[in-house]
């Protein structure tokens, strides 16, 4: 009993020690944010927003340049800057480090930017291979003439198919030890993929993933999702140590890499396109034993009003559906191993991101009636395809359900008052024989 004691004094006295670790560098870390602030709103420093978040970025490594150390849950989700390492600098086409699987779809206006942004890379020994789903604009001229320039650029063609059939036309040809992609419009910085290979390595990492920022075409540059705060907490927070959380938290593929031999088994969705990311990401999180996050470097995502996420037309939200559709059957699948806890923590999630798909179609003046119609049958059909979900929601009347509870409670509110003086009657009435008894103990 002692040293049952006494180990959970220290796992006690260990979690205290992480609380006061966690809560100082967040401290810190607010103190340098103002400071910048600060400089700015004084005119003394001449940056932009996303660059104050940069640079508050390189401050905090500084306080805490270690996050390896915490490696506490399996899998292992790190929290890490990169570290020395070596490697050939010099082509090998039967054996690059990086296959990078870029889907082509006429975008002759930024095609060639994003081709210069990765021929620039660091790490050279890495394949970009451009798959043409069927551009009828100047897409693939621009293609041959980076590929005459650079035998790195490896072409694909096919016909118009989409972005998730265009992906598994290139990784059937990828040699890389490990998997990137990219698409055809964004930007990484040249060292880029250095960065991430560099840590994956060094860790022995199965996927390593980065911050990102969402670029408009105005120029603006908005940082997503991955802050310091939360980067710093991930090996950490309870949420990871469900991997389906973690797919969830960075539901894109394109701020990653990932280890060749994980993906073997996976494909993307052919018929979910522009959702293909999240049953991927599901799948690929499920096969990995170590995630290592990077913190000083970043993917460059531009937002572009006619890609295919924005189209006005119903295809987009069915496609939704059909994304989500895969993702519940992966999650029943009893092969998959996934755990009722892990499933119940996870669907809520999942019914949020159906449920805001939902009020997006809605709100679409170009569905007709017939599909709103068709829509709401398959939203509700996939309701009753998640396992644990309560009837209530399944039937999706729960504000029903607790209204009604509700008002049952108010009727019932009488028989409730009688039972509180029937209580108090005979408290009364046995006080004397509680009284004696009592007495009689004491003696």
């Amino acid at each position: 009993m002692d040293n049952e004691k006494e180990i959970t004094n220290k796992i006690k006295e260990i979690e205290e020690n992480i609380d006061s670790t966690e809560s100082g560098i967040l401290r810190e870390l607010a103190v340098l944010k103002n400071e910048i602030k600060t400089l700015k709103d004084k005119n003394l420093i001449q940056i932009n927003e996303s660059t104050v978040y940069r640079n508050s970025d390189k401050q905090f490594f500084t306080i805490s340049p270690k996050f390896d150390s915490l490696e506490m849950y399996e899998p292992e989700n790190v929290f890490t800057y990169c570290e020395s390492v070596t490697y050939s600098d010099v082509y090998n086409e039967k054996k690059p480090y990086i296959s990078i699987i870029i889907p082509v779809y006429n975008v002759e206006k930024y095609l060639a930017e994003t081709l210069d942004s990765l021929l620039v890379q660091t790490l050279h020994n890495i394949e970009i291979i451009c798959v043409n789903d069927g551009s009828t604009d100047n897409s693939q001229k621009i293609l041959e003439e980076y590929s005459q320039k650079d035998k790195r650029v490896k072409i694909l063609q096919k016909e118009n198919g989409g972005q998730a059939s265009a992906r598994n036309k290139g990784m059937e040809i990828a040699k890389g030890d490990f998997i990137g992609f990219m698409d055809s419009d964004d930007l990484i910085p040249e060292d880029y993929y250095e960065k991430l290979y560099k840590n994956a390595i060094i860790h022995n990492a199965d996927v390593v993933q980065c911050r990102y920022f969402m670029v408009y075409e105005d120029g603006r540059e908005e940082p997503w999702d991955l802050n310091p705060e939360i980067m710093a907490l991930e090996s950490r927070n309870r949420h990871f140590k469900n991997r389906l959380m973690l797919a969830y938290s960075s539901g894109v593929v394109w701020n990653k890499i990932y280890k060749a031999e994980i993906l073997k088994d996976i494909r993307f969705i052919d018929d979910s396109s522009p959702w293909e990311d999240n049953p991927f990401i599901i799948m690929a999180l499920q096969q990995a034993n170590k995630i290592v996050s990077v913190p000083d470097t970043y993917y460059f995502y531009l937002q572009r009003n006619n890609s295919s996420i924005h189209e006005p037309n119903s295809r987009v939200h069915f496609r939704l559906l059909k994304s989500s559709e895969y993702i519940i059957e992966y999650l029943n699948n009893k092969k998959n191993n996934i755990s009722k806890k892990d499933y119940k923590e996870f669907y809520p999630l999942l019914i949020n991101r159906m449920n805001y798909e939902y009020s997006r179609m809605c709100n679409n003046s170009k569905v007709s009636k017939k599909e709103h119609k068709k829509y709401d049958k398959i939203h509700h059909r996939l309701f009753f395809k998640i396992k644990y979900l309560p009837l209530t929601d399944k039937l999706n009347c729960t504000t029903e359900y607790w209204a009604l509870k509700r008002h049952l409670k108010n009727l019932l509110a009488p028989f409730v008052i009688l039972e509180l003086i029937l209580r108090l009657v005979k408290n009364v009435l046995l006080f004397p024989y509680y009284f004696i008894r009592e007495e009689v103990f004491n003696k």
